[in-house]
């Protein structure tokens, strides 16, 4: 993973993304191709993620007459040749080389992919933009704080992410998708997944448990979810609907959720891809 020390506080990302999050690339490989963001579905994306270790981005989103549009900016660490690719893209009629400000070096942008791409030896940066123009893919003398408490919780996961504003959206969740008509103030959101060693299951494919934590500024929000949370595991019918909601409330239900203080957090059982791609598809991303 990632060492250097600036990233315990802050990551050089954009503020104002809808979510932000890490992942150790090789671990995480099966949850990164589960992220339905149609930029990072070409062929340069990808092998630009296989010579990547680590990976901090963020995904934005924004409403356009009615849809929900996303970009994303990303900083990677790994070992590319940053020389052979540099002189692929300059050799590609789909690249184009963008001069960057004062001595910063330039970068390479596709029209076609809306991709803006900074390339080092030891380290990528790669953007979008909204309107599919060029975009410096690097975060100038601008960065996003991490939130209290989440270097601890990312310990032992190979993904880790924040919402930075999720109160809004859990209640927009509860009120639209289950229709329990109440608003709950949460301060932050953290989500994880951690392997679970082969040898704990049987299935052909990487399993993983999910962790999904509230952190919220006063006691009584906290204890309030705690009561709605505990009111749906005994509600929740045996055999969930097939509604995508309804049955990742079930995974993330199954276990009794556990506070302390001003967080509470539920631990699913092991989830498959397939099940992992129903909580990204919760999330919007």
């Amino acid at each position: 993973m990632v060492t250097d020390t600036f990233l315990e506080e802050t990551v050089p990302l954009e503020p104002g993304a809808f979510a932000y999050f890490f992942a150790d690339a090789f671990g995480a490989r099966p949850i990164l191709d589960e992220l339905d963001i149609e930029s990072m579905n070409n062929r340069q994306f990808r092998q630009i993620l296989d010579s990547t270790q680590s990976v901090i981005a963020a995904v934005y989103t924004r409403q356009d007459e009615g849809l929900t549009k996303s970009r994303f900016q990303l900083a990677a660490w790994g070992d590319y040749p940053a020389f052979r690719a540099r002189m692929a893209l300059g050799l590609s009629r789909g690249w184009k080389k963008q001069s960057s400000a004062g001595n910063d070096p330039p970068y390479w942008f596709s029209q076609g992919n809306g991709l803006s791409v900074l390339l080092e030896r030891q380290r990528a940066f790669i953007t979008t933009a909204w309107d599919s123009s060029p975009k410096h893919p690097v975060t100038v003398r601008r960065t996003t704080a991490i939130p209290e408490g989440f270097g601890d919780f990312r310990r032992g996961k190979v993904f880790a992410g924040w919402l930075d504003d999720p109160g809004p959206y859990v209640s927009g969740q509860l009120q639209g998708r289950m229709n329990i008509p109440i608003t709950i103030p949460v301060d932050t959101l953290f989500l994880g997944l951690i392997p679970i060693d082969e040898q704990l299951h049987t299935a052909d494919e990487q399993m993983y448990t999910a962790n999904v934590r509230f952190h919220f500024n006063e006691v009584s929000h906290a204890l309030f979810l705690m009561g709605s949370l505990s009111g749906i595991r005994r509600n929740m019918p045996l055999e969930p609907e097939s509604d995508n909601f309804a049955l990742l409330a079930a995974l993330l239900l199954t276990n009794p959720p556990v506070r302390n203080v001003r967080t509470i957090t539920l631990t699913s059982n092991a989830m498959s891809s397939n099940e992992i791609a129903l909580l990204f598809s919760l999330f919007s991303l």
